[in-house]
């Protein structure tokens, strides 16, 4: 991508690895399908094999007030951006639900 800030890029490995392994467990795939997800390399080898398009992910959040409750955590996306490539981010959801959520767990 264009924007390799500084500031995050070092965590780059660490946050697409974890992007591969939510995409397993949340579209249930095993054998050779998580195989295949697991297994890749870059942005646009695993662009290519989602297959529609731009996409994201949601980290789990693990409520410490509400047992059991999972909460939305951050999304990583990928955008296609021709011709530079893709750009992968972390966004922060901010949805009155989610800040209902989150003012709970902080009081």
């Amino acid at each position: 991508g264009q924007l390799k800030v500084i500031r995050y890029h070092p965590y780059f490995d660490q946050a697409f690895t974890l992007m591969k392994e939510i995409m397993v467990q949340v579209g249930e795939l095993s054998g050779e399908a998580a195989s295949r997800v697991l297994g890749m390399t870059d942005l646009d080898g695993l662009y290519k094999l989602w297959g529609k398009g731009d996409f994201w992910v949601v980290s789990p959040c693990h409520s410490s007030v509400v047992e059991g409750r999972k909460m939305e955590g951050t999304r990583l996306t990928v955008q296609a951006k021709p011709p530079e490539g893709y750009e992968f981010t972390i966004r922060t959801p901010g949805t009155p639900p989610r800040w209902a959520e989150y003012e709970e767990e902080f009081d």
